[in-house]
């Protein structure tokens, strides 16, 4: 009610006064001013009124002391309505607190901690508003929604409240590399995973050709035993230097040997690690500019309180690059944010005078002198901004408001009517958070913060191996270099000894035979050694049969055996023993998901760079999500050898 009271008597004192043509602060004796459009001329003190007004509405902190007192007398009630005034004062100006939001968001995860959800609720408002791009306070605000209001209207207002969102750049810098670190995360996993279980499909025939290189008079259990040895022993230590060039080395060695549909399907697992290596990349690239503080400084500048440590920032670019204006143009913006005009006005001066007519400073530096009362100096600058840039829809917002104050609402309307039309979505968010009676300034642009964030990127660059164990717990580095080069050596080796590695089953006990060690009998079916010295060194074609009946059934036992032990620790490695590699990929890229949400939940590193803590139940969730896919992949594979089991019956 007191905001709206401020702002109901502020548009009855501007509609019934005009504005002032007459400049009288000695500061500004020196200052070149174009003259202005005549208009209705206002006593002084109307001016005086109307920056008493502003000085008013400035009062935010004051209120925020009455809070402090009424917290040090034990009065919490009286404490966090003074709290509220104070907050809602700073969110009209556009302010927001992150000092102030956290600590209000520590009072309400204590809340919500002791179930205290009446508590909880006041404390996640005030919260947001101190601030509102806060992830924490938004879950906090949402779990107290549930209690109070219901899951649904809880989800409508979060869904709501994360829209508002894309009008922040922390918000778009920080969704950026989240998602580009969860997507690449989900992909590069699930991607590794089926490899995995391609992998340990056709290993022991990899190992069964490297065997046969060795001389023929060593034992061949022997041959095999040190062919596993070496190839285990070397991708162990592979994969203490990369967890995912070790997987990736023989699944390109062994794609030359699997079916069509698992090339197919292997090609776009490859590709989409080769995409996550490209998404690690830009992370890294992120947390190093994040790290840095620069592309951070200035996106707060915007609309943050004034605040020491963002000073220091911001004055240390500006004397590291003297040349680049906007570090003391977010200065300007902290300095008028707090009520620092004169500051301000130097800042913009500066910029001005290097920048020339730059029309964000002009328009700014309009403001400076709207708020103090000077609305003819105010209203020069805004049509020099709007000379400069005609689509500046600040400049015509706040001419509009100049007019309003001349009681020329003709010429007022024309000029909000065409700012509403240059950008009508910031328009109406600006309007509504301001009062709809505040001028605007207009902040640093994201075309001139981008630029900040893509700065001393290296396409071929990527987190170090330690950095990515400290992220994933699993070395998952492999950087896009050495997957254009491991993509390379696969087409090579597939091109090249793809028909050297030409696989067959045996027609009875299902078993890979390459075309050294197969034999193919008078039906035209290839059979391996084992299978052809038995069934073919009876005479007797009835016994023959018998004894391939009873070759294929204990094939088939081994089959279940082999492919249950590799799906009760692998999920899905039923379906891509079974020859459904599509079924596999799917439930690895799930599973790829499930474990990247998992990650971005716990990461120290992610946590500290976006304020966020998960709430319990997402790990119910993780839990549950993973508990279906696990009992999809059984399912499978019950139902499949229930079916060869009735076949072979029948």
């Amino acid at each position: 009610m007191k905001k709206h009271l401020v702002i109901v008597i502020f548009l009855f004192l501007a509609a019934a006064f005009g504005y002032t043509q007459e400049d009288d602060f000695a500061e500004d004796e020196g200052d070149t001013v174009e003259s202005a459009r005549p208009a209705q001329v206002l006593p002084e003190s109307v001016a005086v009124r109307d920056a008493s007004q502003w000085a008013e509405l400035m009062q935010w902190r004051k209120w925020q002391e009455i809070s402090l007192d009424y917290q040090s007398q034990k009065m919490p009630e009286e404490a966090l309505a003074a709290a509220e005034s104070s907050l809602v004062r700073s969110r009209a100006l556009g302010l927001d607190l992150p000092v102030v939001g956290a600590y209000w968001g520590n009072k309400t995860r204590q809340a919500v901690r002791s179930k205290e959800w009446q508590q909880a609720q006041q404390y996640s408002r005030l919260a947001l508003l101190a601030d509102n791009y806060s992830f924490k306070n938004i879950i906090y605000q949402f779990q107290t929604n549930i209690h109070s209001a219901g899951f649904a209207s809880a989800l409508g207002q979060l869904i709501q409240t994360l829209k508002s969102y894309r009008q922040d750049f922390r918000y778009r810098f920080r969704a950026l590399w989240l998602t580009s670190f969860g997507l690449s995360l989900a992909l590069m996993t699930g991607g590794l995973f089926f490899l995995l279980l391609l992998t340990i499909k056709y290993l022991p025939f990899l190992f069964h050709l490297a065997a046969d290189q060795l001389p023929q008079n060593w034992p061949y259990f022997g041959r095999i035993f040190l062919t596993a040895s070496l190839g285990v022993g070397l991708l162990m230590v592979i994969a203490g230097y990369s967890l995912a060039l070790a997987l990736m080395i023989p699944a390109g060695a062994v794609i030359a040997m699997g079916r069509t549909r698992e090339k197919v399907v292997f090609w776009i697992t490859v590709g989409l690690i080769g995409s996550a290596t490209v998404g690690f990349n830009l992370v890294c690239h992120f947390f190093k500019a994040g790290d840095q503080g620069r592309v951070e400084a200035l996106a707060l500048a915007n609309t943050s309180d004034w605040n020491n440590l963002l000073v220091q920032s911001l004055a240390g670019q500006q004397q590291q690059d003297p040349s680049d204006l906007k570090p003391i143009y977010g200065l300007s913006l902290m300095e008028k944010n707090r009520g620092g005009l004169d500051r301000a006005k130097t800042y913009l001066t500066a910029v001005i005078e290097a920048s020339g007519n730059n029309p964000t400073a002009l328009n700014n530096m309009g403001n400076i002198y709207f708020l103090k009362g000077q609305f003819d100096s105010a209203a020069s600058f805004y049509r020099r901004a709007i000379e400069s840039d005609e689509h500046l829809a600040e400049a015509h917002y706040n001419l509009g408001q100049v007019y309003f104050k001349a009681i020329d609402f003709n010429l007022a309307r024309a000029e909000l009517e065409k700012a509403a039309t240059l950008s009508p979505v910031k328009m109406e968010s600006k309007s509504r958070q301001s009062g709809g009676n505040m001028v605007m300034d207009a902040q640093l642009d994201l075309a001139m913060l981008w630029p900040e964030v893509w700065r001393g990127w290296n396409p071929l660059g990527s987190f170090t191996p330690g950095e990515m164990k400290d992220l994933t717990m699993l070395n998952l580095w492999l950087p896009w270099w050495i997957w254009l080069g491991l993509l390379g050596m696969t087409i090579g080796w597939s091109v090249l000894v793809k028909s050297n590695l030409a696989v067959s089953c045996c027609w009875l006990c299902g078993r890979y035979v390459c075309n050294r060690c197969q034999f193919l009998a008078q039906d035209g079916n290839r059979h391996c050694p084992e299978c052809h010295r038995q069934v073919f060194s009876i005479q007797s074609s009835e016994l023959q049969q018998k004894a391939a009946e009873v070759l294929a059934r204990k094939a088939g036992k081994r089959e279940k055996i082999i492919s249950g032990l590799a799906n009760l620790f692998l999920p899905g490695a039923s379906f891509v023993m079974q020859g459904s590699a599509i079924k596999g990929w799917l439930v690895s890229l799930t599973l790829g998901f499930i474990y990247a949400g998992l990650v971005l939940s716990t990461s120290p590193w992610v946590a500290a760079r976006l304020d966020f803590s998960v709430i319990d139940p997402f790990y119910w969730v993780a839990g549950a999500a993973g508990m279906i896919i696990y009992a999809i992949s059984w399912g499978g594979y019950i139902q499949y050898f229930r079916n060869q089991g009735a076949s072979d019956a029948s």
